[in-house]
């Protein structure tokens, strides 16, 4: 592999990375001046977990420690599969060798077992084009998924993923799934513009 497409891969894989949680400020203590003042209503991307919000990095951005609307669905994981594909989009004129595609899911009705990057995650994951790397990162809402070689995708499918579905609750849709490509590269080492490329789910 040259050092380019190694540079290349290296920024793909760093892209995955995730920044650590704020914690919750603690309120004023009883007899403090502030104590006695009502307290503001819950803000998401303050940096505090504030009912009912279950988290809050400190922004509202999607593709992070946590989802825009600073809330993670519970799930109670069943015995029962969903299995989704996701296909790249792009243009018959344009070869991507790299992408990073960031994959929505409603994770009060599916989910994956394990976190971030551990086995479990990785073993959900089916049907990459021969040959390509695949690099997947659960952020318990969300699925970032790095498929990477230094040559030309083919057509067809970039990757499937077997979720487990959640008890009690219906069957997800596929446009449950919200599905975007974060970074993409030519086999050359290029970077390609993400405004150029889409990707679509499918749902068995």
């Amino acid at each position: 592999m040259t050092v380019r497409r190694s540079v290349v891969v290296l920024g793909v894989l760093c892209s995955l990375l995730r920044p650590p949680l704020l914690a919750a400020e603690p309120g004023a203590p009883p007899g403090h001046p502030d104590a006695d003042q009502p307290k503001a209503a819950p803000r998401c991307g303050n940096g505090r977990i504030e009912p009912p919000e279950t988290c809050d990095d400190g922004n509202t951005n999607d593709g992070d420690d946590c989802p825009s609307n600073c809330r993670i669905e519970a799930c109670t994981r069943s015995a029962e599969r969903f299995e989704v594909s996701v296909a790249l989009v792009r243009p018959r004129d344009t070869a991507i060798a790299g992408v990073v595609v960031l994959l929505d899911y409603p994770e009060g009705e599916v989910m994956l077992p394990g976190a971030i990057g551990e086995r479990s995650v990785a073993e959900r994951i089916s049907h990459v084009p021969t040959g390509f790397a695949s690099v997947p990162y659960d952020l318990d809402y969300a699925l970032k998924e790095a498929v990477v070689l230094n040559r030309a995708l083919p057509p067809g499918d970039l990757f499937h993923v077997s979720f487990d579905r959640c008890e009690g609750v219906p069957a997800p849709r596929a446009e449950d799934f919200h599905c975007r490509v974060q970074q993409a590269s030519t086999p050359a080492g290029q970077m390609v513009p993400t405004d150029k490329l889409r990707c679509s789910v499918r749902t068995s």
